[in-house]
């Protein structure tokens, strides 16, 4: 039986990459990792539901949902929560994702951080990959 593997560790690898000129090593897609150093980037996989099957069960296509949160704070913070979710997006486009959230300042529990949050989907077939 065919089964699309989740592709979030993929993504993340690339993601990762794409924001280091920013935010260096401070990146995570723990749910349970407090933000304590700046810039920040986080990725989340919000789901990757299978689309299409055949009649044997084998999955042929599925729709994985990201969230990207792009964390700043200091002065010019915004701005450069924006410039990080400006380099994640230009690597979700390369990686045939299309934005369908975002980018927007979402409020955070402190004022003096930023934090900006674009959503990502796309179509992904079982023989596929990043």
């Amino acid at each position: 039986m065919e089964v699309i593997q989740n592709p979030i560790i993929d993504i993340y690898d690339r993601l990762t990459k794409a924001v280091e000129p920013i935010c260096g090593e401070n990146t995570s897609m723990s749910v349970t990792e407090q933000v304590s150093t700046f810039p920040f980037y986080f990725v989340k996989l919000l789901g990757n539901p299978t689309l299409r099957t055949d009649l044997e069960g084998n999955e042929t296509y599925s729709s994985p949902s990201v969230q990207c949160e792009s964390f700043a704070n200091g002065i010019g913070a915004l701005n450069k929560a924006f410039s990080i979710d400006a380099l994640s997006h230009r690597e979700m486009i390369n990686m045939g994702f299309r934005r369908t959230y975002g980018p927007v300042e979402e409020e955070n529990s402190q004022r003096s951080i930023k934090r900006v949050i674009s959503r990502y989907e796309r179509l992904l077939g079982n023989e596929q990959t990043f």
